[in-house]
C-alpha cells in the first residue's frame, strides 16, 4: 500500500466502493480501462503544442493515477 494515500471517512460510500475494488474480476477490468486511458493521454501529452494543453493532460495524468489508488484508498480505512 502506497503511504501517501488518505484513507476515505465515509463509512457509507466505503461499503459501497469495496464491492468494485475487491472484486478481483471488476477492479482488473477497471484498471484494464484506466490504463488504456493513461497510454492515450501520455500520447496526447507528447503531441501537445501549447501550455495549456500541456497543463490540461498532466492534470489528466494526475487524476487517472488518483483512481487508480482507489482501492488503497478503501482499504486503508480499515488498517487505520
Amino acid at each position: 500500500m502506497n503511504d501517501n494515500v488518505a484513507p476515505i471517512n465515509n463509512r457509507t460510500y466505503v461499503m459501497k466502493i469495496k464491492l468494485l475494488v475487491n472484486n478481483k474480476d471488476i477492479w482488473d477490468a477497471y484498471n484494464d480501462e484506466l490504463d488504456q486511458m493513461l497510454e492515450t493521454t501520455r500520447k496526447s501529452l507528447e503531441k501537445a503544442d501549447t501550455d495549456l494543453e500541456i497543463y490540461r493532460y498532466q492534470g489528466e495524468i494526475r487524476m487517472i493515477r488518483k483512481m487508480k489508488q482507489l482501492r488503497d484508498r478503501v482499504n486503508a480505512r480499515d488498517a487505520t
